[in-house]
């Protein structure tokens, strides 16, 4: 395009001569010389003024040839890439820098459609887009995957404005390694999440997790192969506790715990002494890497080791190998980050594993010191009761005809026996407490005779007369708990000086009106309740004591003692009682313990009652299994007496013998669970198999609990706990018996 000249005031003079030549040829007036010489004075100024206006002009030209140029400079060699795209989408303008970031001539973009260059499947946000632009006529902001002329992508950041008719401009620049990075930091993110989810698996070993979490350290690098060695810098060794095979490449199998010295592990020693990653992408003949890994693996490529250091020190080196492409700054960075935390888990779980390993052995300590210490009360109680049995003995021996009161009296005594025995079943865990109506007043009185003989004789056990103590429902042997645990507690404070406990009983009152609170401030609900309470006159407790001795491992003796007061704490919790402590030092304790209480009808305690035996008679024959012989007799007695015919089994495979040879005429089977050879629980198993409809009863000397773990309860047809007496053994059998009787 030509661009027009401005007049010169020479072209202006000849013009205008011209032109008053024709005025004066049309004009038939002539002008005086005074008009005249006017005229031409008019004419030189007016040529001045033109003269000014076309230098002004010519400046103004100059200068905007300047900026045109300065323009065309910032547009041509701007560090982002311009594009100027007509309505139809055809590229109209392209300056250097765009064509340099398509990698292409920039002729090679004009007048070709934008999308060319845009990766198919980001085309969609390129239309929407240009729909925006269209519909709101405002600059948009986008990001886009753009393609260059060789075919490669990258990732740029798009801003577009509209210009005029439809046109718009788009400058972009190129963000890949953002967008890399960001990628980056999102996969490392997914790892992480990746490797807390797998240190929530219930693996079996530590082995198991790190062999989890190397995989997951190759597929962070793209790598075929990985190992972990541990080094010890005692006998400056490396043991190869874990390898894997990886994703792309598999590997010989190594044994574990394959032990190599410091100066053969090459690549491995090289990371211990430079206490930092090393990187080999020139492997060829590389000697580190010859020493590397053990001979029979695959052959090696390139190699990243990264040394894990806890508090300064190696602990082990992890090493990765066989990437497709060369290991970078990224890979040793996300190993550090990586495997950093993977030792983070690994020390969490390890302390977990031996928290827990602690916690078991000091449960383990309480559960056998508390043993300890009942086992010479009970031992006072059980010969009190063995006593009161065999005098009773040789007076029925001397005088039969008090058959009646005697037996009576022996029958007591035994259930006494046997609660004992529950007691102890309790604390060793193999027993289910069971609530029932007792006396409150007659079990604390028998707990401290027993206790009386336990504790030092320094202490003085001292129980308040008290009357009108209602009944409570609970479990007797867990109140025994209570009740020990708080006067030998007593006890211990007292030590080695002379002191008294003092333990009193009282029927307590707590309304709204006149609200209670217990040891942690809490409201006691209001209710009637027995108040146990236990005062000594001992060391006391601090208001930090206080505070922590219901914590389950909490001690300020050098072991546990009993079954702690955490235990005591639950107890009262679970037959929703409340407890208070009043406490200082030097001045003693009291404890008060809230049971809530049973109406005041019976307050007698529940025991063992011989009723009338009800008619009740079976018929055909039982296949008895006992491997006591005195137990044998006397349920094949107590059997018979009932009606039944009874065949017997010293063991399990005896008994299943004598099942397959006598099928037909077996009415039901009546089965211990501990037996040498064969035991209960196997017997049952082989008997269900040779007929699912045969009524099994089991007897055991533990509680129904430990029976039902092995055996559901709605397979058996009764269940029979030791000691039984004829009653409970007739009842038992009737109910198997009417069982099978019943339709279908």
């Amino acid at each position: 395009m030509t661009t027009k000249q401005p007049e010169t005031a020479r072209d202006l003079r000849q013009r205008a001569a011209e032109k008053f030549r024709a005025n004066e040829a049309s004009t038939p007036e002539t002008f005086s010389p005074e008009e005249t010489s006017k005229l031409l004075h008019e004419l030189r100024v007016h040529q001045i003024e033109l003269e000014m206006q076309n230098e002004e002009l010519l400046r103004m030209q100059h200068d905007l040839e300047a900026t045109k140029a300065s323009y065309i400079d910032l547009y041509e060699l701007a560090p982002v890439g311009y594009l100027t795209v007509s309505e139809l989408g055809l590229i109209q303008k392209a300056n250097l820098a765009a064509a340099s970031m398509f990698n292409t001539l920039r002729e090679a973009l004009i007048n070709k459609p934008i999308t060319k260059f845009i990766f198919r499947e980001d085309q969609d946000v390129y239309y929407l887009q240009r729909n925006k632009i269209s519909k709101e006529n405002e600059a948009q902001d986008w990001e886009i995957r753009l393609v260059r002329g060789d075919g490669s992508l990258f990732w740029a950041q798009l801003q577009t404005t509209p210009v005029h008719n439809g046109e718009y401009l788009i400058n972009f620049s190129d963000i890949t390694e953002r967008k890399q990075l960001e990628i980056q930091i999102q996969n490392n993110g997914q790892r992480m999440t990746r490797l807390f989810e797998i240190s929530q698996y219930p693996f079996t070993s530590e082995q198991e997790f790190l062999d989890h979490a190397l995989d997951e350290a190759i597929i962070l690098t793209a790598s075929s192969i990985g190992y972990i060695y541990f080094y010890n810098e005692l006998n400056r060794q490396f043991t190869l506790n874990s390898w894997s095979k990886g994703v792309m490449s598999e590997c010989s199998v190594v044994e574990q715990k394959t032990v190599y010295d410091l100066d053969s592990t090459g690549i491995w020693g090289e990371a211990v002494r430079q206490r930092k990653p090393i990187l080999l992408n020139d492997y060829t003949d590389h000697n580190l890497l010859k020493k590397g890994i053990p001979e029979g693996h695959v052959p090696l490529k390139r190699f990243l080791t990264v040394p894990v250091l806890i508090a300064g020190e190696v602990v082990a080196v992890v090493g990765v190998a066989n990437k497709e492409n060369e290991y970078d700054d990224a890979d040793v960075m996300q190993m550090n980050l990586f495997m950093d935390s993977v030792w983070k888990i690994t020390a969490h779980k390890r302390a977990e594993e031996e928290r827990h390993i602690l916690e078991q052995q000091f449960q383990q300590a309480q559960k056998l010191e508390s043993l300890g210490v009942l086992a010479g009360g009970i031992a006072h109680d059980f010969n009190n009761i063995l006593t009161v049995i065999i005098c009773n003995c040789s007076l029925l021996k001397k005088r039969p005809q008090r058959a009646e009161e005697l037996v009576q009296e022996i029958e007591i005594a035994a259930q006494r026996a046997a609660d004992l025995c529950r007691q102890m079943l309790i604390y060793a865990g193999k027993a289910q407490p069971v609530p029932t109506k007792f006396n409150m007043a007659a079990l604390v009185e028998e707990m401290i005779r027993m206790l009386k003989a336990t504790i030092s004789q320094n202490v003085v056990i001292k129980l308040l007369p008290s009357t009108d103590i209602p009944s409570i429902k609970a479990d007797a042997s867990q109140i025994r708990q209570i009740v020990m645990n708080l006067i030998i507690n007593a006890a211990e404070a007292i030590g080695t000086a002379q002191g008294e406990i003092c333990v009193s009983l009282e029927k307590v009152a707590i309304t709204e009106e006149q609200p209670n609170n217990d040891h942690l401030d809490n409201v006691i609900t209001p209710g009637w309740y027995v108040c146990l309470k236990v005062t000594d006159n001992g060391c006391g407790m601090d208001e930090e004591t206080g505070r922590r001795i219901f914590e389950p491992f909490y001690t300020t003796k050098f072991t546990g003692r009993g079954l702690g007061m955490s235990a005591v704490l639950g107890i009262i919790k679970a037959h929703n009682g409340a407890l208070q402590l009043l406490s200082q030092p030097g001045q003693g304790t009291t404890f008060k313990v809230y049971l809530p209480s049973q109406s005041r009808e019976s307050t007698e305690e529940e025991s063992f009652k011989l009723t009338d035996s009800a008619p009740w008679q079976g018929s055909g024959t039982v296949l008895l299994a006992e491997d006591v012989p005195q137990l044998m007799m006397v349920a094949a007695m107590l059997l018979k007496a009932l009606g039944f015919s009874v065949i017997e089994a010293v063991n399990g495979k005896e008994a299943l013998e004598l099942y397959q040879k006598n099928a037909e005429y077996i009415t039901l089977v009546l089965t211990d669970i501990g037996m040498p050879v064969m035991d209960g629980y196997e017997l049952f198993r082989e008997l269900k198999k040779l007929n699912p409809e045969l009524p099994i009863i089991i007897s055991s000397g533990f509680e129904d609990a430990d029976a039902t773990t092995q055996i559901p309860r709605e397979d058996m047809a009764g269940m029979l706990s030791k000691p039984y007496n004829f009653d409970q053994l007739r009842e038992v059998l009737k109910c198997a018996v009417e069982g099978v009787q019943k339709p279908t």
